[in-house]
């Protein structure tokens, strides 16, 4: 869900681009179902030793396909600039956080994980500071409108219309899993 501002910005830029998602787990396809401009999701499995072949599988896919610009959209990942650095393409943005950068002093939310990508990125494509500046594009898992009623008949079962309701997403891996008693 965090890259979903840059896969926006990706889209804005090259309006006909279509765009392959190199990923880790089976999400993916949930979320960016309603992205029209997403080609194809390559799933490298959570596990990656218990399904070897589907890892490998994944590798050699992403080493099979030609790309005209690879975006590592998770700063300083190492399996990210692995695979864009084995990826085919002229073009390749690493997107490495660098708190020296200029863009760092610059803008407050620079290290933000699902902002620093996209500055990063209009910066190295760009060179433009009007174009960095910009409003960065909201988180955006594109519900459908079904998606929504879903959502809604859900919360109205369990409040009522007039409550004021804050709804957390508290489902996440390791020590960032929250128990259900919390």
């Amino acid at each position: 869900m965090l890259i979903t501002p840059l896969i926006q910005e990706v889209s804005k830029l090259f309006p006909n681009a279509t765009i392959d998602l190199f990923v880790k787990g089976n999400i993916a396809p949930i979320l960016f179902k309603n992205y029209p401009n997403i080609n194809q999701i390559i799933k490298l499995p959570k596990k990656h030793f218990s399904h070897l072949i589907q890892y490998f599988s994944a590798w050699i896919t992403l080493k099979s396909k030609r790309y005209d610009l690879v975006i590592n959209a998770v700063a300083n990942s190492s399996s990210g600039n692995l695979a864009t650095k084995l990826s085919n393409s002229k073009y390749k943005y690493f997107g490495n956080l660098d708190n020296e950068n200029p863009l760092a002093s610059k803008h407050h939310d620079y290290l933000h994980i699902a902002k620093h990508s996209v500055y990063g990125l209009r910066n190295y494509l760009l060179k433009s500071n009007d174009s960095i500046d910009n409003p960065i594009p909201w988180l955006d898992i594109k519900l459908s409108l079904a998606e929504i009623a879903s959502g809604k008949k859900a919360l109205n079962e369990i409040v009522t219309a007039h409550d004021k309701v804050v709804s957390l997403y508290t489902y996440a891996t390791g020590n960032k899993l929250y128990s259900s008693e919390w």
